[in-house]
């Protein structure tokens, strides 16, 4: 529909891709728990809640029951940098209830992240969607988390500052035809978000 339009794809932690988008480095972004600003349009995409992911068959996660909060905070974990948006979330959830991450190691982005976890190295902190095929393939296992759950919001962005080409609209819907989709064939078992939540295409 656009043969003149050429496609370029980046990847990042959410931090830095926000950054990109408003500068107009990129047109459209997709981010975990991108903050409300003024200067951003945000669609919410998936609402779901983090699990503790570690090395299948190992350790916390021989189990598939939900754990605490607390327990899966002390047990050694690789987590995203402070730039992440990942991170803040579990952060400000370690802050509700007083205990300090135990974070052996803080890696940039999320396929860094899966890889240390099924090598066994540490436990994270994933939305299942990100890890749903290496589940499926045995190579890692989830618990998810409770008291309190951790929730995680996957959102297609623009920037206000800059006026919305057809092209760039087309893209926005694309990805949200497409994660669409994905919820409706269950390849990631997550639950729609809320129409509330979501504003209006730009």
């Amino acid at each position: 529909d656009f043969p003149e339009v050429s496609l370029r794809v980046r990847d990042a932690i959410s931090g830095y891709v926000l950054e990109w988008l408003i500068t107009g480095q990129v047109d459209v972004a997709v981010v975990y728990n991108a903050p409300k600003r003024a200067k951003l349009a945000l669609e919410t995409l998936i609402s779901d809640e983090l699990m503790l992911v570690g090395a299948a068959g190992q350790g916390a996660v021989q189990s598939e029951a939900p754990i605490d909060l607390a327990e899966a905070l002390k047990l050694p974990l690789v987590l995203p940098s402070p730039q992440h948006g990942l991170r803040d979330v579990i952060d400000s959830a370690a802050a509700s209830i007083s205990v300090e991450p135990n974070i052996a190691l803080e890696v940039e982005g999320i396929h860094s992240l899966i890889r240390f976890a099924e090598e066994g190295y540490a436990y994270t902190f994933l939305p299942f969607g990100s890890i749903s095929y290496h589940v499926s393939q045995g190579l890692l296992g989830a618990r998810p988390i409770v008291n309190p759950s951790v929730p995680s919001v996957l959102s297609v962005a623009m920037s206000t500052m800059r006026p919305a080409t057809k092209a760039m609209k087309q893209l926005f819907r694309y990805i949200r035809e497409d994660v669409t989709r994905l919820l409706e064939t269950e390849v990631w078992q997550l639950r729609k978000p809320p129409s509330e939540d979501s504003t209006k295409e730009p």
